[in-house]
């Protein structure tokens, strides 16, 4: 029960940040499928510039 109370408030604030990502964007006010899409993109350009490796962190969820 801890575990899901505690991955529902993570899921909730990932939803806040995608809203908030949003409004920042200046498109539709939901979390779709479109706005995940741009937020991968961006993330994947800022792990570019700041160094992150996301290819091999995304091979590491894959394998487990």
């Amino acid at each position: 029960r801890k575990e899901q109370a505690s991955m529902k408030t993570k899921t909730d604030h990932i939803y806040s940040t995608a809203l908030a990502y949003a409004c920042y964007k200046s498109g539709p006010k939901r979390v779709d499928e479109h706005l995940l899409k741009q937020m991968f993109n961006d993330l994947c350009l800022l792990s570019d510039e700041y160094g992150f490796d996301y290819k091999q962190e995304l091979k590491k969820i894959i394998e487990e």
